[in-house]
C-alpha cells in the first residue's frame, strides 16, 4: 500500500510536473504570441507613421511649388504691367516728340510765309516810290 501511495504520488507528481510544463509551454507561447502582436503592432505603427510622415512632405512640397508658381505669377504680371507702362511711356515721349517737330514746321512756315509778304510788300513799296519818283 505504501508502494502504491508512493507509486501514485510519484504518477500525481509527474502529471502535476506535465501540467506545469505544458502550462509553462502554453505561457511561453502566449508571451511570444504577445511579443509577435506587440512586434506587429510597433512594426505597423512605423509604417502607418512613414506614411504620414510621406504624405505630410509631399503635401508640403506641393503648397510650395503653388506658392512659388503664384510668387512666379505674380513677378510675371508685374514685369508685364511694367513693360506696359514703359511702352506707354515711349509712345507719350514719341508723340510729344512728333508734336514738337509738327509745331517748329509750322513755326517756320509761317516765319517762311512772313518772311514772302514782307519781301512782296517791300517790293510793292519800292514800285510805289519809283512810280510817284517818276510822276514827281
Amino acid at each position: 500500500e505504501s508502494q502504491s501511495k508512493q507509486d501514485m504520488d510519484s504518477i500525481s507528481a509527474v502529471i502535476h510536473k506535465s501540467e506545469r510544463g505544458a502550462k509553462d509551454a502554453d505561457d511561453k507561447h502566449n508571451e511570444a504570441s504577445t511579443h509577435d502582436d506587440l512586434h506587429s503592432m510597433r512594426v505597423r505603427a512605423e509604417v502607418e507613421s512613414r506614411v504620414i510622415k510621406s504624405r505630410a512632405e509631399m503635401e508640403a512640397r506641393e503648397v510650395k511649388a503653388a506658392m512659388e508658381a503664384e510668387q512666379r505669377a505674380q513677378a510675371h504680371e508685374k514685369a508685364q504691367a511694367e513693360e506696359r507702362a514703359r511702352a506707354e511711356l515711349a509712345a507719350r515721349e514719341r508723340a510729344a516728340r512728333e508734336a514738337r517737330r509738327r509745331a517748329e514746321i509750322a513755326q517756320q512756315r509761317e516765319a517762311s510765309a512772313a518772311l514772302k509778304r514782307a519781301k512782296e510788300l517791300e517790293q510793292q513799296r519800292a514800285k510805289q516810290f519809283r512810280k510817284q519818283e517818276q510822276q514827281e
